[in-house]
């Protein structure tokens, strides 16, 4: 995708995935789906934006929300 102006000017490239996180020192592991968007600039990538829910990976590991009174 080509964004013709702005701050985010430039060739982006997208992209969905499965990723399986391992923690260290046995604390768990969490699969997610994480979206990556790339800047390509002279066929390489310049910058990298990643996009996950970090609530679900938080869950996964035992976490839970309480409500503050």
């Amino acid at each position: 995708m080509t964004i013709p102006e702005g701050d985010n000017k430039g060739e982006w490239v997208a992209n969905w995935a499965e990723l399986r996180i391992v923690c260290k020192n046995d604390r768990g592991s969490v699969t997610i789906w994480a979206n990556t968007n790339y800047l390509i600039e002279n066929g390489k990538i310049a910058k990298s934006i990643t996009y996950y829910n970090e609530a679900d990976a938080l869950l996964q590991l035992g976490y839970r929300w309480i409500q503050s009174e």
